[in-house]
């Protein structure tokens, strides 16, 4: 298989959310920060609004709490099967098991639909828009259990 292109990535957008996590001293905040990316509201906004719905500072976000989250917002997830994406990988690549956190990058013509997606890796969430991983995972390889479309509730 061949290497991962190691090119300088933009985590600008993580960054500068995650420099508003740092003012509040928060951390374990991967579900705020996804949220916040794909709703683009103010981060204090969506903390306040995870928080008042029973998510504790430091600590992760339970799947119920981020569901009623991404409600509340004006958007909705829907799943997505992997296959989908792996389906539409040039066809040296259509043999993968697996979407990983680099995918995005690495097959720019599949990931860049103009769709929003929400990864659940197992212990973090990430946020993906048209293509772009949001996310300092940005550049890893880092397996991606669920996929959700993001879109707004009509």
């Amino acid at each position: 298989m061949p290497s991962i292109k190691r090119h300088k990535l933009d985590h600008s957008v993580y960054y500068s959310l995650n420099s508003h996590s740092a003012r509040m001293t928060e951390r374990s905040d991967c579900a705020v920060i996804a949220a916040t990316a794909l709703s683009e509201k103010p981060y204090a906004e969506v903390h306040a609004m995870f928080a008042s719905l029973g998510r504790k500072s430091q600590t992760g976000t339970n799947w119920g709490v981020m569901a009623k989250a991404f409600t509340l917002l004006g958007l909705k997830l829907i799943h997505v099967e992997r296959e989908h994406f792996l389906g539409r990988y040039p066809k040296a690549h259509r043999c993968l098991r697996n979407v990983t956190t680099h995918h995005p990058d690495r097959f720019k013509k599949v990931w860049a639909d103009g769709n929003a997606y929400l990864f659940d890796t197992g212990r973090h969430v990430l946020a993906v828009k048209n293509g772009v991983n949001m996310d300092w995972t940005r550049g890893t390889a880092t397996r991606v259990k669920r996929i959700y479309r993001v879109e707004p509730i009509i």
